[in-house]
């Protein structure tokens, strides 16, 4: 993952020692009552498991080589929750895992057969979509909490194909099951820190593709 996570998760041991800190005076005693439904969202890191030999058979025409990819972005969501009981809520948002960015050379051998044009190719695309889950948790009341979430992942990617002749549009779409875990810190009665980890697969049988985005986000949570 991307290094500035360590600085995200630093952040969090720092807010997390701050809400602790408050707790233990005496600060935070709303929360013995749970909240009814909350708003979340954040930045994180993503890495694709996408390789050279993947964009070969998913994007090639059997003419590239010097194949070389871009598998780490940026990734961003933002969510709602409704609490169901003490340990379980429903959740729905958006969730954008970042672009996929790959760079190789074409010898033209296919470019008879509407294959690439001998030269530099450049492929890129960005993936979003909507999500709809479960959330486990322990005591949504208390100043810390751990969670797992699971759920489904409508995605599309959309994205641009250059090479030294032309430029093409894509598009690949699924629906896959995510899942994740994290923790969340409170800083105030109504406001918390969650750091998680967030697993999507991504397939489109339609065009062979088939790759998964690891995310590491920090998202602030707004309880209601």
């Amino acid at each position: 993952m991307k290094p500035q996570l360590m600085g995200w998760a630093l952040l969090l041991s720092t807010t997390s020692g701050v809400a602790m800190a408050g707790h233990a005076g005496g600060h935070y005693s709303s929360y013995s009552r749970s909240p009814n439904f909350y708003l979340f969202g954040g930045l994180g890191a993503s890495e694709f498991t996408t390789d050279a030999g993947d964009i070969r058979y998913s994007f090639g025409d059997g003419s590239l080589r010097d194949i070389e990819v871009d598998n780490q972005s940026t990734a961003g969501r933002f969510g709602f929750g409704i609490v169901l009981s003490e340990a379980l809520s429903l959740e729905l948002g958006y969730a954008h895992l970042g672009e996929l960015s790959a760079r190789a050379q074409s010898d033209g051998s296919q470019v008879l057969n509407n294959g690439y044009a001998p030269g530099p190719v450049a492929i890129d695309g960005d993936v979003d979509g909507a999500f709809f889950g479960v959330r486990f948790h322990t005591p949504m009341s208390e100043p810390a909490s751990a969670f797992f979430r699971a759920g489904m992942y409508g995605w599309t990617m959309e994205g641009w194909v250059d090479d030294s002749d032309r430029r093409g549009q894509f598009t690949l779409e699924g629906s896959d099951p995510y899942v994740g875990v994290g923790f969340m810190m409170a800083i105030s009665p109504a406001a918390a820190v969650s750091l998680s980890y967030d697993y999507y697969p991504l397939e489109d049988d339609r065009r062979s593709f088939e790759s998964a985005a690891d995310v590491l986000s920090l998202d602030v949570v707004m309880s209601f």
